[in-house]
């Protein structure tokens, strides 16, 4: 019966590395940046090149903007998308991600951390565009 147990064991391990890192959406997807802001025509390459030398899996979350308003979106600020509706529906996808992230730590893997993309108006970190106004750059910073 051991015998059997440990055969069974071996057969369900496999190559995974088991850390993993949660990413902004377009980073990974630069068809979800608003017309005129992406700037590699894919991915962010040098990201994805770095996470896969060092083993790591990543994890593509939602793009709050895209999932409410569509790919066809115009570019807001910050205090646009201070609407009730918007900030419900944040809510839903990061109790999401946090469901996510417990699962996948209750199953022993090591979630490293998330990357955001500063510039966005909902995933931007330390900076993006807060107001509209006559000298607001709008842009990769």
């Amino acid at each position: 019966m051991t015998e059997k147990l440990g055969k069974i064991k071996n057969s369900l391990q496999d190559a995974r590395s088991s850390r993993l890192i949660f990413l902004s959406h377009c980073l990974l997807n630069q068809n979800a940046c608003v017309r005129g802001l992406a700037r590699p025509p894919s991915v962010i390459r040098e990201l994805v090149d770095l996470l896969l030398a060092h083993d790591i899996t990543f994890y593509q979350m939602p793009c709050p903007e895209g999932a409410y308003l569509g790919s066809m979106r115009w570019g807001q600020v910050k205090k646009m998308y201070g609407t009730l509706m918007f900030c419900r529906h944040c809510r839903q996808i990061a109790e999401q991600i946090c469901d996510q992230v417990q699962t996948y730590r209750d199953n022993g893997h090591e979630v490293i951390g998330f990357v955001m993309r500063d510039s966005s108006p909902t995933c931007g970190l330390k900076y993006a565009a807060v107001t509209a106004d006559n000298d607001q750059v709008w842009g990769w910073y």
